[in-house]
């Protein structure tokens, strides 16, 4: 889903207009908010790194746990940003991946041939079923691998160095990083800016 954040100005304003307006303290509050999720997300990068470099699970384990910690902390992001609270918590109540048309189209795509790179992603997220963002990457660490033999959940072994689970280990990888991507971006614009929740 993706939402527009006001981080530094609204309306064109800049933030030294802000602070004339007597508007600072919020404005610097929002701004630590953020680079406190982005702290946060450079952690979960580097822990999705060390586990794919030599799966185990231990550090599916670490990545987990880390990712519940960015997922509570760009929540109250948001919540302080947008004062969007009661979304919130129905997204906290509403698992991604309890969502079947978002299980198998997700699946569909791991199984294709198309390619697995930022324009791909961006326009299959854009089309209305969600392939980037959080719960995504949510997905990809708790959910439900379906293939033609069977299903699965997934775990450590799904990513393990193979031919079969390469596009998954590409695809969480990718996943993750333009996450941090967007979201280092935020605090270097003013205006509305759009992150994928």
């Amino acid at each position: 889903v993706l939402f527009l954040v006001f981080l530094l100005a609204a309306c064109g304003e800049s933030k030294r207009d802000l602070v004339e307006a007597g508007e600072s303290t919020f404005v610097d509050f929002a701004y630590n908010t953020h680079q406190e999720t982005l702290k946060t997300a450079r952690i979960f990068q580097e822990s999705v790194r060390l586990f794919l470099k030599d799966p185990s699970d231990q550090k599916i384990s670490r990545v987990r746990k880390t990712w519940a910690e960015l997922y509570r902390k760009y929540g109250q992001m948001r919540a302080l940003i947008l004062e969007d609270v009661d979304h919130v918590r129905m997204i906290q109540k509403t698992p991604f991946f309890n969502k079947s048309d978002n299980i198998i189209t997700l699946n569909s795509y791991l199984q294709s041939n198309d390619p697995i790179d930022r324009t791909t992603l961006r326009k299959r997220h854009s089309g209305g079923t969600p392939h980037l963002g959080l719960h995504v990457m949510e997905y990809l660490l708790w959910g439900e691998r379906l293939r033609a033999r069977g299903s699965h959940i997934l775990g450590y072994e799904s990513f393990l160095v193979s031919e079969e689970n390469e596009r998954l280990r590409q695809y969480l990888q990718l996943v993750v990083d333009m996450f941090v991507d967007d979201l280092s971006q935020m605090a270097e614009k003013n205006g509305l800016l759009v992150v994928h929740m």
